[in-house]
């Protein structure tokens, strides 16, 4: 059991450093603005593939020609984004406002009443247990075939 629960905290280690890397490339990418375009991307793949087939669909989404209304918005907002050493000026929160309403359609911005759950607490493991092993745990070394 211990074995198991090393592995786990392992594997959560590497997602959580594998999360950090990708955060700190998409930062290097363009930070906000280029996340921003990602989705972007993403909804014109979408979008286009439904009209007409996936490669006309990635041709028309890189190649330029087509920007969404989006894309627009982030080539401007790059365009008026302050040089790298002045300070940024703050968004108010009209502007947050609108970004929002922009990106999140209506029927999905909407949300439910909480739900109330009770959770059982689990009865705690002695450390004992943890570390003596039981009488129904395998013998050590495991037995060989004859």
């Amino acid at each position: 059991m211990i074995a198991s629960v090393v592995c786990f905290v392992d594997l959560m280690k590497k997602a959580l450093h594998l999360l950090i890397a990708l955060l700190c490339c998409l930062q290097l990418a363009g930070g906000p603005l280029g996340l921003l375009q990602c989705y972007a991307w993403g909804t014109m793949l979408l979008d286009y593939s439904k009209q007409s087939g996936w490669s006309r669909a990635v041709e028309d989404t890189f190649g330029g020609e087509k920007p969404c209304d989006l894309c627009r918005k982030i080539e401007s907002a790059r365009e008026n984004s302050p040089a790298p050493g002045n300070p940024a000026v703050p968004l108010h929160a009209e502007q947050a406002g609108k970004i929002l309403r922009e990106l999140l359609p209506v029927a999905f911005a909407s949300l439910r009443d909480p739900v109330a759950r009770l959770i059982e607490p689990s009865p705690p493991i002695s450390p004992v247990r943890l570390l003596h092993r039981s009488a129904d745990a395998p013998p050590v070394p495991p037995p060989r075939h004859a």
